[in-house]
């Protein structure tokens, strides 16, 4: 059987659904074991875990076979610096604030910093980057 530009073992759909209904693999488990089935890998010889995951959802596309939730990805939390930056609204014309100036935010410290502000005044928070 093929699907997309990949060839598929004709017991390798039994496999799935077997292994969906004997317990509760992970996706990235599951696409592990069918390409250690299948025999795909990369140039360097790992496994081909992407390709093999964007298949999983067409494999298991027929009835009976329902494949776990996605995992969510776990990010590591990078700090962000407290939120004492002052809080001065402006009400006043621009012409009346003098001249403004615009500052390049090189340093890592520097830029932790200016994403805090905008997560925190920005009604988008971080998205605008």
């Amino acid at each position: 059987m093929q699907i997309g530009m990949r060839q598929v073992q004709a017991g390798t759909l039994e496999w799935l659904a077997a292994a969906c209904k004997g317990g509760n693999p992970g996706r990235t488990a599951l696409a592990r074991e069918l390409c250690e089935r299948e025999g795909w890998s990369g140039p360097a010889g790992k496994p081909c875990l992407a390709s093999a995951r964007k298949l999983l959802p067409a494999l298991a596309g027929t009835p009976g076979t329902a494949l776990p939730g996605a995992e969510k990805p776990v990010l590591a939390p990078h700090g962000r610096p407290p939120s004492d930056f002052p809080d001065n609204p402006v009400s006043c014309p621009l012409r009346e604030l003098g001249i403004l100036s615009l500052e390049l935010v090189a340093q890592p410290a520097e830029r932790r910093r200016r994403e805090a502000m905008i997560e925190t005044r920005h009604p988008p928070g971080g998205q605008l980057r």
